[in-house]
């Protein structure tokens, strides 16, 4: 198999914190753990991020193979969307730099403020960008910001100009696959990579006189402090 350097970005969550501590992600749990995965066949893989605090120099280890970057400090809070814009396409231009000298066989972004910082970098240098948006236009459906001073119109404008834009778009399920084609993503840049079980997966037949088994379903992040149990169940 063909080792490829592999950049993760990840603007707002950074998976150098423990599983379990202080502030603390699921999201860059999971971050962390495909990080590792990757590294474990061979890639080498750089995490782009945001530094939190000054204690953090630009380059941290996470385990062999992987290395955090961090882009900038940041990302603005409580200000104007102009702010907030105005930051995340100064982390666009520094990642840009930094490619120009560490460029990436391909760029895999997490969540619409990576795509957007990703995007103009990948665009020029020509890498392939994929984008994982894990949640699409949630700050519209509550109504109001996403917290960062970014109107829900504004996020759901930069979420489109993102997907259309990106080499490869992964749906997590079925119903974010048809808000892609509604946003005008190019049916043939989307895969469809369920994450946590997707409802619309076809069930298992049942063999005609054979009583169906009871089943417990349980609600949970699949990171390990969220963990059920040490050990799997036999029947």
């Amino acid at each position: 198999m063909t080792s490829l350097h592999i950049a993760l970005v990840s603007e707002r969550i950074s998976p150098l914190l423990p599983p379990g501590g202080a502030g603390a992600d699921p999201w860059g749990v999971r971050i962390a753990a495909l990080s590792r995965a990757l590294a474990r066949r061979g890639h080498q893989v750089t995490v782009h991020t945001r530094r939190e605090g000054t204690r953090l120099g630009e380059h941290v280890p996470l385990c062999p193979g992987v290395l955090v970057h961090h882009v900038g400090e940041g990302p603005a809070r409580g200000t104007s969307e102009e702010d907030v814009l105005r930051h995340l396409a100064a982390l666009g231009e520094r990642l840009a730099d930094y490619w120009i000298h560490h460029p990436p066989t391909i760029a895999h972004a997490h969540f619409w403020t990576s795509g957007l910082v990703a995007l103009p970098g990948a665009h020029y240098l020509g890498i392939p960008l994929v984008q994982t948006f894990h949640a699409l236009g949630g700050s519209a459906v509550r109504g109001h910001d996403d917290g960062r001073g970014v109107s829900a119109s504004g996020r759901i404008a930069i979420e489109t100009a993102v997907g259309r834009q990106a080499d490869r778009v992964l749906a997590s399920g079925h119903d974010e696959l048809g808000v892609l084609r509604a946003m005008g993503v190019a049916e043939e840049r989307i895969r469809l990579v369920p994450q946590d079980g997707d409802r619309s997966a076809p069930r298992r037949p049942q063999a005609p006189g054979r009583r169906p088994r009871s089943r417990a379903a349980a609600l949970t992040e699949l990171v390990y402090r969220e963990a059920l149990g040490t050990r799997t169940a036999r029947p």
